[in-house]
């Protein structure tokens, strides 16, 4: 079984960009918020904009990830916390590539992170921890082919009741 290791515990860096509510001033302040405008500019070009909502597992199984080539996805959790994999391309020339399962790793996501996954990073969907939930997710219209692979060594599995 996989571990979920939780995001605020985990180096994103190599995956993408991990934001949250920043622990620093907020640049502009009103009567009625705090606004921080400034903390990361998406690629430009129309962007989809989708919402998937799921119902929680006891166990995950995921034996497929997906690859974008050609854009970032951003993945914002909604109402509920959730797990997501993701794995480092080994070869971004390779159209054939399939993630290895012990390239893959599982991160807990919860409502306010957003996730910026880089170009040819390996992703799942998400998958709710406790509850059913909705999570949001933003990529770059393409004329690009879905690349879902099976994973080498798959499926990854892991206990939702060890997430804390």
């Amino acid at each position: 079984m996989g571990k979920v290791v939780d995001i605020k515990d985990f180096d994103f860096s190599p995956y993408g960009r991990y934001l949250a509510v920043p622990d620093k001033a907020p640049g502009l302040v009103t009567d009625h918020s705090r606004c921080w405008g400034q903390e990361y500019t998406l690629p430009m070009g129309q962007m989809r904009f989708g919402v998937e909502d799921a119902d929680p597992s006891p166990v995950i199984s995921i034996d497929k990830l997906e690859q974008h080539r050609l854009s970032k996805e951003v993945v914002i959790p909604g109402n509920a916390d959730f797990v997501i994999a993701i794995a480092l391309p080994r070869d971004i020339h390779d159209m054939e590539e399939h993630p290895n399962a012990e390239d893959v790793v599982l991160i807990a996501i919860h409502p306010g992170d957003i996730l910026v996954l880089n170009e040819h990073v390996w992703h799942s969907g998400c998958y709710p921890v406790r509850s059913s939930g909705h999570y949001f997710f933003m990529y770059k219209v393409r004329d690009e082919e879905l690349y879902w692979r099976e994973i080498i060594g798959g499926p990854v599995k892991a206990y939702m009741e060890d997430v804390r």
